[in-house]
């Protein structure tokens, strides 16, 4: 296959580290810190130590749209070989791609229905808001003779999923009635904790602690984001559910700027040159009439369009690297091709690798950065690269 994307799971795993890091600081716990400093090196043993400390609950790693197009199969087998007890995800079809793989697994959506018995059968840790939720798990976990663990969320001020303040006491009351459902935490999610106005962020927080003396008060939760992981560890309560950071992009270009070098890069996109040809003064270069050439000179024909996820943005101001020198990509990006030019005879060929975006290279664009130069942000970039693309996985466990 001519496009791989390459996900390096040692620097996975440093990650990781990094948020078991920042999040067990945030709560002064520096003597787990402290007895895996002098393992040098070696992240994966030093979770392992961690996990193994009793916190393997510390940190939940979203797991969402395949491991933000990762591969949730191949990093569930990282997370669960570091001694990782449960990861999050998006919605049924993730969960099911990762059962049978020795770990627990919250779905972090609504889910129909029809789809609760499945979910159910294999153990999947469930969110509910709303009293017809609670009511339809309860009835499902009856018919099948299960006990379901949920996670009950709370609309702290995001608007989207949860329940609000005055609903919260009567949800966790059903709760903890239910024959069949057992109440394993209660949560949020920050929605502004990647500016540096920490205002909402500290409403946030202050309105979960307000939320959740209407409930028991022993149960876990779990609350910090990337983004406040990163930014606002004061803001940090029980376990942490980190995305982002895990695959080594920001929760947004500012924060890229601020705390460049924190994160080791996870992701590398490489293609081939295909196709070489002239293309003379005045003729025209993909779709369109925009884009025509000032001078003789020779294109070289990439195949990765945005029908593999390079974003048609891409065709403003954005560059891939090919035989260590940065060439701006000319013309529209097409859904299976993009191209480059360039001005001297074999100074490209068929065959030479490209790289697109991400990885350790001196001068490549990072993620974060190619997704700005599009005009988007990384979870965009790295979640829109589709399945047709292969994954390479280097330095696993």
């Amino acid at each position: 296959m001519h496009n791989t994307v390459v996900v390096d799971i040692s620097a996975f795993l440093e990650n990781l580290y990094i948020a078991f890091e920042l999040s067990l600081k945030a709560k002064r716990k520096y003597s787990v810190i402290e007895k895996v400093k002098d393992i040098s090196g070696n992240h994966a043993e030093k979770l392992r130590v961690i996990t193994a400390s009793g916190f393997s609950r510390e940190i939940i790693p979203v797991l969402k749209c395949d491991a933000y197009g990762t591969g949730a199969v191949e990093i569930s087998k990282a997370c669960r070989g570091v001694g990782i007890k449960i990861v999050s995800v998006v919605g049924i079809t993730d969960a099911l791609r990762l059962k049978d793989k020795g770990l627990e697994i919250l779905i972090l959506n609504t889910i129909s229905e029809d789809e609760l018995e499945d979910a159910i059968k294999n153990g999947f840790h469930l969110t509910c808001y709303t009293e017809k939720q609670i009511v339809d798990i309860e009835k499902a976990a009856s018919r099948l003779s299960k006990c379901v663990h949920v996670h009950l969320k709370i609309n702290t001020g995001m608007n989207r999923f949860g329940a609000d303040k005055e609903e919260i006491q009567e949800l966790n009351s059903m709760i903890k009635s239910s024959k069949h459902l057992k109440m394993e935490s209660i949560f949020s999610h920050y929605h502004n904790a990647y500016s540096e106005d920490s205002l909402y962020t500290r409403k946030q927080y202050l309105y979960f602690q307000n939320a959740l003396l209407k409930t028991d008060r022993r149960v876990n939760v779990h609350l910090a984001n990337s983004a406040c992981l990163i930014r606002y560890p004061q803001y940090v309560q029980g376990a942490s559910r980190p995305g982002i950071m895990l695959y080594g992009s920001y929760p947004d270009f500012d924060m890229f700027l601020k705390y460049k070098g924190l994160l080791k890069p996870v992701v590398e996109v490489r293609s081939v040159v295909v196709h070489i040809r002239k293309v003379k003064k005045g003729e025209y270069v993909g779709y369109g009439d925009r884009w025509m050439v000032k001078d003789d000179t020779f294109l070289a024909l990439i195949p990765f369009g945005y029908g593999e996820g390079f974003h048609r943005n891409a065709s403003v101001n954005s560059s891939v690297w090919i035989n260590g020198k940065r060439y701006t990509i000319f013309g529209n990006v097409s859904m299976d091709s993009l191209s480059i030019l360039f001005d001297t005879e074999n100074e490209v060929q068929v065959g030479d690798e490209v790289i697109l975006f991400g990885g350790s290279h001196k001068g490549v664009h990072t993620v974060d950065e190619a997704a700005h130069e599009m005009g988007i942000i990384a979870y965009e970039l790295l979640t829109g690269i589709n399945n047709n693309v292969k994954r390479e996985y280097i330095n696993t466990l």
